[in-house]
């Protein structure tokens, strides 16, 4: 696990983690036909702002675009987090496609369940 030294409001780090993740309506909609089925993500980095996101599978592949609304249940070390987030940039990789998520609808406590979940993963990576 690396750091990223960016200027980015939280810190990032890479992570090698998978997280069920639904493409919501354009509206946020939990109904479409897309938000009914569950697509793997592979994180490639992660921070109470926003992750990278790999999607391989097909469905991943086509529903992933541009301002696309997603939610994202990433596991932490003993619970799971339910995030919604907006799909900001997107590009095709060799095996998949590569997207850039922004979570806009985080509330204080599943931020701070992140921030305590990425400061327990630095602590593991520098004991290693």
């Amino acid at each position: 696990m690396d750091l990223i030294t960016e200027k980015r409001r939280f810190l990032r780090i890479d992570l090698q983690k998978k997280a069920r993740c639904k493409f919501l309506g354009a509206d946020g909609n939990k109904f479409s036909l897309l938000s009914m089925v569950n697509v793997i993500a592979h994180i490639v980095n992660l921070s109470a702002g926003g992750a990278c996101l790999n999607f391989a599978d097909s469905v991943g592949i086509c529903a992933a675009k541009e301002n696309g609304l997603v939610e994202l249940e990433v596991p932490l070390r003993q619970s799971a987090v339910n995030l919604s987030g907006k799909i900001m940039w997107c590009e095709k990789t060799d095996t998949g496609v590569k997207a850039g998520v922004v979570f806009d609808a985080i509330t204080e406590d599943e931020r701070q369940k992140l921030v305590n979940y990425l400061n327990e993963e630095l602590r593991f990576a520098r004991l290693e």
